[in-house]
């Protein structure tokens, strides 16, 4: 792997890791606030927690491969942020910054892999 894709690889890497640590602290916040209140349904706010838990831990997972120039990982990375632009975008209609934030990340994370996709092809 050359310098070049390693560069294009480690800014995707950290997106992604950035992206995994979101969704675990999402996913700790959703079950503290099923613990604490009494309005909500704890299943669904338990369920909802631990899916972001898993979704974190599988991210965090592929960015460190990312990181370590695993080709395998640029496939679940790319297929996570082509899901995520829809996702920022609907995101974005309601919480801006919110919205900016995550289509910054995937387009990030999307350059990135491909970039270091390119440079190992070549």
């Amino acid at each position: 792997m050359t310098a070049e894709s390693r560069g294009g690889g480690s800014t995707a890497a950290l997106a992604l890791l950035g992206q995994a640590l979101a969704l675990a602290v999402l996913g700790l916040w959703v079950a503290i606030l099923a613990i604490g209140t009494h309005d909500h349904d704890r299943l669904s706010d338990a369920l909802l927690a631990l899916l972001a838990v898993l979704a974190g831990l599988g991210l965090a997972f592929v960015g460190r491969a990312l990181a370590a120039g695993a080709r395998w990982a640029r496939a679940p990375a790319m297929v996570w942020e082509l899901i995520m632009l829809p996702v920022g975008i609907s995101l974005a209609q309601g919480i801006p910054i919110a919205g900016a934030l995550l289509l910054a990340s995937a387009v990030i994370v999307l350059v990135g892999v491909f970039a270091a996709g390119q440079g190992a092809a070549a």
